[in-house]
């Protein structure tokens, strides 16, 4: 909400349905696999002018009457849908394979000037209220400074039991990681449609002016969690709108950029191929 207090209250929504699934299967040799499933189902964020008038119900109506009884919300995201997949196989409680699928039918959004200072100043307000909130209880978090000092003082004749905690936190730590070092991770990413639109809205305008899109998107990466190598490719395009033709034309031709991805212990490089740009 921007300000609650007034009666003509701007507000940002998000709405979506979740379905989630989750299922194990061990057999008697010690082997067991976990599958997890997610379904983003209708996904969108969208802004009410009003938030206490305006109606969340985002699908279209023929009834005129309707339509004027309650304005429609301006979407930011459209509506989407998103599936993920992952699967783990262990083996003597080892997990020894992870496999992560990512799957996204599109994504369409826009974003104007107005969205922009609405954020702006919601988050504005936010940190204002977090910074009342604080400046209120301050009295309470120095009187539990000083409880925490006093406990200090308690807890000063166990640092030998303390040393031997982080000895053996140590071991576990080792352990969990040569653990992480035989797991072979399988990576994949796929998106039809990535488009957002850029509009002008200052002072009752509705213009368009620049549009950027990523179509047919697909990333692989597999490897140990050391050494992750993955590659991908996207269609690309930026347009502008013609507002005296009413017709987008581009600003950057269509082009398939190529991406390669190689993570070594804590290096990560990316090289991207672009065959042609104009």
């Amino acid at each position: 909400l921007e300000d609650c207090a007034r009666a003509d209250c701007r507000c940002i929504v998000s709405k979506c349905s979740l379905n989630a699934q989750y299922s194990a299967v061990s057999q008697q040799d010690g082997q067991k696999r976990e599958t997890v499933h997610v379904s983003l189902i209708d996904a969108e964020v969208f802004v009410l002018n009003n938030a206490f008038l305006d109606s969340y119900n985002t699908k279209r109506s023929n009834s005129a009457a309707s339509t004027k009884a309650s304005r429609r919300p301006r979407h930011l995201i459209d509506p989407l849908g998103m599936e993920v997949h992952m699967v783990r196989q262990f083996e003597k409680e080892v997990n020894f394979s992870t496999s992560l699928n990512l799957d996204v039918d599109g994504f369409t959004g826009r974003i104007s000037v107005n969205d922009v200072m609405l954020l702006n100043h919601i988050l504005s307000q936010q940190k204002k209220k977090q910074a009342e909130a604080a400046s209120a209880i301050s009295q309470d978090v120095a009187a539990m400074l000083v409880e925490e000092v006093e406990v200090g003082e308690n807890y000063r004749d166990v640092d030998s039991d303390d040393e031997v905690e982080s000895e053996s936190d140590e071991g576990v730590v080792t352990e969990s990681a040569v653990a992480a070092s035989v797991t072979l991770y399988t990576v994949a990413v796929r998106i039809g449609l990535m488009q957002l639109t850029a509009i002008n809205d200052r002072k009752g305008q509705a213009v368009s002016v620049l549009r950027f899109g990523l179509q047919d998107t697909d990333f692989e990466a597999n490897g140990a969690a050391s050494d992750i190598q993955g590659s991908g490719s996207f269609a690309q395009t930026v347009d502008f709108y013609n507002e005296s033709l009413q017709a987008w034309e581009p600003v950057i031709e269509s082009m398939r950029p190529v991406v390669r991805l190689s993570c070594r212990g804590n290096s990560i490089d990316v090289d991207c191929k672009v065959p042609m740009c104009m």
